[in-house]
């Protein structure tokens, strides 16, 4: 009785041990340095839960459930984007079972050989050491990343922020990095520049393109200050029609929308309404900071007149008499005539 509650602490202690080990295996593997991340850990943790510990399977199953929990917590992914990851991470555990399961195997038939060899020993020891330094290296650097890959990765990151910037360049100070396995498999790089974190990818391809996080900021803020501005704008002209203009911040891009019971009979007339809307337009401060200018006429009787236009509003500024300007706008529409 004695002997059987001494075993049934130990069996506890053991479970104990085991499912801390791989909640902190996870964990490092979620938030431990770039380095430490793209060790084998996940794939090591599987051997060790086949091998010492006896629970195959049951090791892959509880580091996913794990992984699903700690990889919520810490970046808030969509369920599906939680599941993929959490999968490729037991995927990294199984691998290391099965090679566990045939390193077993590889213990037996040393410790019980003989003078010759069977063929089934051979087949073994051939395919134990093909998952330990092909299969495996080439799974986890898949799945986790690699040492040479980031450093290229990190490298490439240097050169186009030295390039870039040039005399603030040594302000720029890579924090941290993440490994992103998706369709464009990158690494993500948070970068401090005086008392922000901004991010930078680095796109696993032949150029290793650089996605500036910092450039994109800056670009954001001045377009969301155009928008604000432009709106005020808008508001203190009082035109009717411009109740249906837009402005896109994403891309600088002012759509206007005007409608009419008979696009073809009344296209003149509505043509001088943009004239006069459009040099209203040239007048805003930031016109120069804006790409273009989306022009519809939408009718209200058939779709198929409907008809719309993209103009170029700097070389549309820089016309100077208002018969040119005119004239401008209606060879633009007149591409969509022909068409139509």
């Amino acid at each position: 009785m004695k002997n059987q509650k001494h075993g049934d602490n130990l069996k506890l202690v053991e479970a104990i041990t085991y499912s801390v080990l791989i909640i902190v295996v996870i964990l490092v593997n979620a938030y431990g340095p770039i380095y430490i991340r793209m060790l084998p850990l996940l794939f090591i943790l599987g051997i060790i839960g086949n091998v010492f510990f006896g629970r195959p399977i049951v090791t892959t199953v509880f580091g996913i459930i794990a992984s699903m929990c700690i990889v919520h917590l810490k970046d808030k992914y969509g369920f599906f984007q939680n599941i993929f990851i959490s999968f490729t991470l037991g995927l990294n555990i199984a691998l290391g079972e099965v090679v566990g399961d045939f390193l077993k195997k590889t213990y037996t038939y040393l410790k019980n050989h003989k003078k010759s060899f069977l063929k089934k020993e051979i087949v073994t020891y051939i395919i134990t050491i093909i998952l330990l330094f092909v299969i495996c290296p080439l799974v986890h650097g898949f799945i986790n990343g690699n040492y040479t890959k980031y450093n290229n990765a990190k490298q490439k990151l240097n050169d186009y922020l030295k390039e870039e910037y040039d005399t603030t360049y040594q302000n720029f100070v890579i924090k941290n990095a993440y490994y992103k396995l998706q369709k464009d498999r990158n690494y993500l790089f948070y970068v401090k520049i005086q008392d922000n974190i901004y991010t930078f990818k680095v796109y696993l391809n032949d150029n290793l393109n650089v996605l500036d996080g910092y450039k994109e900021s800056i670009l954001e803020k001045n377009n969301n200050k155009i928008k604000s501005e432009f709106n005020k704008y808008v508001a203190n002209l009082n035109v009717k029609n411009f109740n249906n203009i837009l402005f896109d911040e994403k891309i600088n891009l002012v759509s206007i929308l005007y409608e009419s019971e008979n696009v073809n009979e009344n296209f003149d007339e509505i043509l001088e309404k943009i004239f006069v809307d459009v040099n209203n337009l040239v007048n805003f401060s930031y016109i120069q900071d804006i790409n273009s200018v989306n022009i519809l006429i939408n009718s209200k009787s058939d779709d198929r007149e409907s008809i719309d236009t993209s103009i170029d509003i700097k070389n549309y500024s820089n016309i100077l008499s208002d018969e040119e300007k005119l004239e401008y706008l209606r060879k633009a529409f007149y591409i969509e005539y022909m068409e139509y």
